[in-house]
């Protein structure tokens, strides 16, 4: 009698184990009525009954698993396993943040000093193999006029910056900015080439615009060698502010300045698509391991690339790129890894801005942008995220913080109740847009990696000796069952039950 008990309890835990985890079609009605048979030959009518109960229950848990994972509500990703963690941590990584951008408030707000904007991200930015970022706009000196506009304030837009913010770039660690962008040309010609002056003057390499068209012929195609691996750069933009394709095209004043990218519905695409293609050309013959392509394009504020940066991606894989880090969107989009000919090629399509004045369009939410290389293999096996929430305190400037520095308590002093609230919201964005699925705060770490299958979890690590033998878990395990009263989001609270067995 113990026997077949025993064999209905194990049996209905199994069953509810898969149907409460396995979400595909199955024949339940022959397997319950193959055990139902085998009780009944045992004359175990209470078994029998027992087990009935228990295959309800199940099913309609399995039904609401099914309808939730349907509906996008429900979400187990896979583990990373301990060798691909172990892959991850010794990777040389690229790390990728979106638009370095001064508006009218944020000059005002730094009065020359902008170090304090890298507060929190510096330490990424300076352990990362290599570092690159988008310095969208000129460094045309104080008499051109600093930027106007914070963005949707009636005012016109034009950028520019002070040579200090430049200098704050270089300090907190990147190795390269690309200048290819739509404000290229804010404060004109004269503008653009002295921003290059700057740079080289501070010692921060660029690439993306020129002095000349012998400039843009020799230096077009960026070398970067890094710990024994060799990438080539190529920069683009789709335009520049106040400036026609033709001008940008054709224009003896103006061509050589930048690189240009266009609509496919443009009359000068196969023109330009051909351009593109002999930088490729140029780009493997210097042999480099990784082709890295810096694309500014896309239409602002969506969430999902469009078909003109679809279009591109395409191009560019085709062409042979292996990295694709894109921006201008303002808004954080999708990061993926795909397979083109065999090859591993990674995609971001936009980081968002690295610290954003406004929060319409949660343009507050941003990403860093990570790719791990295997080094000795010398191919992509993954990346990760790090995503943030920009904010300023009164007396100082905008600056992103990562959602784990919130999530750790560290800035609860600093932080009001409706900043947190904020931040969980930013999370939910971030997650929903990069990854397909909403993350709640709990899920929050300080990289959210993923491979080509999307998003992987880390490995949940075993308790401690000292909290496994604390009177807290000593209690829990003396219970039959315990009842959690936790917080859920941060407009409610729920109840769960656990049995514990």
């Amino acid at each position: 009698m113990k026997k077949v008990l025993l064999a209905v309890i194990v049996m209905s835990g199994v069953w509810s184990v898969y149907a409460g985890f396995i979400t595909v079609s199955i024949n339940k009605s022959a397997i319950k009525s193959a055990v139902i048979r085998w009780l009944q030959s045992h004359n175990n009518n209470k078994a029998v009954q027992f087990l009935e109960y228990i295959l309800r229950r199940a099913w309609k848990i399995a039904k609401r698993i099914r309808s939730g994972s349907e509906a996008g509500n429900f979400f187990i990703p896979p583990v990373m396993a301990g060798t691909q963690r172990r892959e991850f941590q010794d990777a040389f990584r690229i790390l990728f943040c979106g638009d370095l951008i001064l508006l009218e408030d944020q000059v005002k707000r730094g009065n020359g000093s902008y170090d304090d904007m890298f507060e929190f991200t510096r330490e990424y930015i300076q352990s990362a193999d290599l570092a690159i970022g988008v310095f969208e706009g000129p460094m045309a000196g104080s008499e051109a006029g600093y930027s106007t506009s914070n963005y949707g304030d009636g005012k016109t837009l034009a950028l520019n910056y002070p040579d200090t913010f430049g200098e704050a770039v270089k300090r907190a660690g990147f190795d390269l900015v690309t200048t290819a962008n739509n404000h290229l040309l804010d404060k004109g010609r004269d503008g653009a080439l002295r921003t290059l002056d700057v740079l080289d003057r501070i010692g921060l390499p660029h690439t993306g615009s020129y002095r000349s068209q012998d400039d843009k012929d020799t230096h077009s195609v960026r070398l970067i060698e890094k710990s024994g691996l060799k990438f080539a750069v190529l920069s683009y933009t789709y335009g520049s502010n106040g400036c026609t394709e033709d001008d940008l095209l054709r224009s003896k004043d103006l061509s050589f300045l930048t690189s240009l990218i266009v609509s496919p519905s443009s009359k000068n695409f196969e023109a330009v698509k051909e351009s593109v293609r002999r930088d490729f050309d140029r780009a493997k013959e210097l042999e480099p391991d990784f082709i890295v392509v810096l694309p500014h394009m896309g239409e602002q504020f969506l969430t999902k690339p469009d078909d003109y940066q679809r279009a591109w991606g395409e191009i560019f894989r085709e062409f042979g790129a292996d990295i694709i880090l894109a921006d201008h969107t303002h808004s954080v989009q999708p990061a993926e890894i795909s397979t083109v000919n065999g090859r591993r090629v990674f995609t971001a399509w936009c980081p968002g801005n690295y610290a954003n004045i406004y929060r319409e369009y949660n343009g507050d939410a941003s990403i860093l942008v990570e790719v791990y290389i295997d080094r000795n293999k010398r191919e992509v096996i993954g990346g990760s995220i790090i995503p943030m929430w920009t904010c300023a305190h009164m007396n100082g400037n905008y600056r992103p913080v990562p959602l784990s520095v919130i999530a750790d308590g560290e800035l609860s002093p600093r932080l009001t109740t409706y900043d947190l609230a904020r931040a969980e919201e930013v999370c939910r964005v971030i997650s929903s847009t990069v990854f397909g699925h909403a993350f709640n705060f709990d899920m929050v770490r300080e990289r959210w990696h993923f491979d080509e299958r999307g998003y992987v979890r880390e490995k949940v690590s075993p308790l401690a000796a000292d909290v496994r033998d604390s009177r807290f878990m000593r209690l829990v395990n003396s219970e039959g069952s315990v009842c959690f009263v936790g917080r859920l989001g941060y407009s409610g609270f729920e109840e769960r039950r656990v049995s514990l067995l």
